[in-house]
């Protein structure tokens, strides 16, 4: 036989446990909103930059206004949660007051249950128009590469040049170290033969 407290704890578990599962909801949409907001900054700093072209403006500014609008939409979302939250929070206080008073509401019981569902999926909406919208900004930014053979030229260029530079280096430091024992690169040669 189960005691009131038993039957309390188990009639507020279902709304609990949906608490739970909107706080993981509104951590990765809250991840997303900074991320999106951080980016608009350093667009802003960057569009700043004298050296630029309209052109290249031009691409920034509409690069700011997808993040715009998928921040909109993660903001849109995040309220959506936490109402269902709110929502939530309210079905755990009528399971309370229900089994200390013996007042049955099922039907307000039922129309909060539907109010959250309903709440989460409007959320998840929005976060699937957001990422939509994030995949496009991605193709616009892809577009704007140059083509394959010149940036796979530039990336062989930036190799040659490390290159040069280390063998350059290396060659400083092999000076440095002979001219620290005292005996020239070509002394140190001719011993090394004779051994």
């Amino acid at each position: 036989m189960t005691t009131p407290f038993n039957e309390l704890l188990a009639s507020a578990l279902a709304p609990i446990t949906l608490i739970s599962g909107v706080g993981l909801l509104m951590l990765s949409m809250s991840a997303r909103y900074n991320h999106a907001t951080t980016r608009i900054r350093l667009l802003m700093n960057e569009r700043l930059d004298p050296k630029l072209s309209d052109d290249e403006r031009a691409d920034i500014d509409e690069e700011i206004d997808f993040i715009f609008h998928r921040a909109g939409l993660l903001r849109n979302g995040e309220l959506c949660v936490v109402l269902s939250a709110v929502v939530s929070g309210l079905m755990v206080a009528l399971c309370v007051l229900e089994e200390s008073t013996g007042v049955h509401a099922d039907f307000v019981n039922s129309m909060l249950l539907v109010a959250a569902v309903g709440l989460i999926v409007l959320s998840t909406v929005f976060l699937s128009l957001e990422i939509r919208l994030s995949l496009k900004a991605i193709k616009v930014v892809v577009s704007k590469l140059p083509p394959m053979d010149e940036a796979f030229d530039d990336a062989a260029a930036a190799r040659a040049a490390q290159a040069v530079e280390a063998r350059h280096q290396s060659h400083v430091l092999n000076e440095a170290r002979h001219a620290s024992d005292g005996k020239a690169p070509h002394e140190v040669r001719k011993v090394e033969e004779k051994r």
